[in-house]
């Protein structure tokens, strides 16, 4: 899992952020700015200037600025694509002009700064460790507290798909699944799979300019068990069904416009009163009570990788 995560982010990290601005503003200075104008009335020319995943808007006086090129950019890109030779050449006609130049912002007064980095969609997945909630029964040995320390303990894998119809509220989808393999002796040991999908509804607060924010969200949907128990070499299967519900909060550090990395916290909360053994080939319906349900809950600490798409203010 590590392996594709690292491959994913050498992959986004070699490419170049996507830009709105397309316009070339050079200074007398000899800077060259990819901007997007706004507009040049008054002593002033206005426009927006993107510095990683932040906005500002920027102004400059006029006595400050020696060429605007509308559309540079994009024309370049497509005369990249078309293979047009010298066609990049015939707009400006200023050799001593560097797109990589360092730019002096001293001369830049910034009239507004907004958060660039709004996604509306993103998708993605996440692994992590995680452990049930479940309380120990009294009265068992110490090769039994072992066992169910173990049981209780084990890790999460999940994938989920997020849409903003606001800058701050959205709607998802998430698949999750908690396992755990559990081994007491030679011929005793414990599988356990507890898996949830459903909706999501979700809220995104951000903490800086540079793209970082927090989203919360509450999770409802479907909550199959099941456990592969091995008793004395003797197989035997336990299912149950509930419906289940979960919380959580994770910070989103965006590392490009379409990819970002989150450290998540949830808890998902459920409980079985009904639970279906299967053993040598029958099976055997079981109604538990309510001093002895199945507590399907547990918490978990995740990492992940999303994709996102449509990055900007609404």
């Amino acid at each position: 899992m590590k392996t594709i995560v690292y491959y994913f982010i050498a992959i986004f990290l070699g490419c170049h952020l996507q830009l709105n601005a397309q316009d070339l503003l050079v200074t007398v200075a000899g800077d060259s700015l990819n901007v997007r104008m706004h507009d040049g009335n008054g002593d002033y020319v206005r426009f927006d200037y993107t510095d990683y995943l932040r906005t500002t808007v920027r102004q400059l006086p006029k006595n400050r600025v020696r060429t605007i090129v509308p559309n540079y950019f994009a024309y370049l890109k497509m005369a990249a694509q078309t293979k047009v030779p010298g066609s990049a050449d015939t707009l400006v006609h200023t050799p001593e002009i560097g797109l990589a130049l360092p730019i002096e912002n001293a001369f830049l007064d910034t009239v507004q700064v907004r958060i660039a980095y709004q996604p509306t969609w993103n998708m993605g997945v996440y692994t992590g460790l995680s452990k049930r909630l479940y309380g120990t029964k009294i009265g068992l040995n110490q090769m039994d507290l072992d066992y169910d320390k173990k049981v209780k303990s084990g890790f999460t894998i999940g994938a989920k798909a997020d849409y903003f119809f606001k800058k701050k509220w959205g709607l998802g989808i998430r698949y999750d699944i908690f396992l755990s393999n559990a081994r007491k002796d030679a011929s005793n040991r414990s599988q356990v799979g507890i898996q949830f999908l459903g909706i999501s509804a979700l809220h995104r607060k951000a903490l800086s300019t540079t793209g970082q924010y927090i989203q919360s969200s509450f999770e409802l949907g479907y909550q199959p068990f099941s456990n592969r128990l091995s008793i004395d070499d003797s197989l035997k299967k336990l299912r149950a069904k509930s419906l289940g519900w979960g919380l959580s909060v994770a910070f989103i550090q965006p590392i490009h416009q379409r990819l970002s990395l989150s450290l998540t916290g949830s808890c998902f909360l459920g409980t079985s009163y009904k639970m279906v053994s299967k053993a040598d080939g029958k099976s055997q319906t079981i109604h538990l009570n309510r001093n002895n349900f199945n507590d399907l809950s547990r918490a978990a600490l995740t990492l992940g990788i999303h994709f996102s798409g449509n990055t900007g203010s609404k």
